[in-house]
């Protein structure tokens, strides 16, 4: 599925998107013990594309922007906390049990229109690494 961004959360469209294919006994299963996934050992590429940086940080982008929201910290920069779609996405694929899903995020090439060939260039070579062993 490939999302982009809009007010920093998912388009109505990939929202609808998922809930359709939320389908009880077919992509999950009601048990005793909760939901399973029915959809194990299936595997997906997320490609998402944002004018603004959100993921480069990693684990510490999000560490250092819950920081600066705790202490009143300003600051431009954005984390990947703020990107509610990606995080909805994983959550509902691992929630069909796809528990392997590769990211690739072509980001900053509005923030960055300098460097946008470069980003892009970047991404093309990403996705195509990943699709070679997906």
């Amino acid at each position: 599925m490939i999302t982009g961004k809009e007010r920093k959360t998912v388009k109505d469209m990939n929202y609808s998107g998922l809930d359709l294919t939320a389908v009880a006994h077919k992509t999950f299963k009601y048990t005793p013990n909760g939901s399973v996934g029915l959809l194990e050992g299936k595997k997906a590429i997320h490609i998402q594309a944002a004018g603004s940086v959100y993921h480069a940080g990693g684990k510490w982008g999000i560490v250092k922007f819950l920081f600066r929201r705790l202490f009143k910290i300003k600051s431009n920069e954005s984390s990947a906390l703020m990107d509610l779609g990606d995080m909805y996405l994983t959550n509902m694929l691992k929630f069909y049990g796809v528990n392997q899903v590769e990211h690739v995020y072509i980001e900053g090439a509005d923030a960055h229109a300098d460097q946008r060939e470069q980003i892009l260039a970047r991404a093309l070579t990403e996705a195509t690494t990943k699709a070679k062993v997906f």
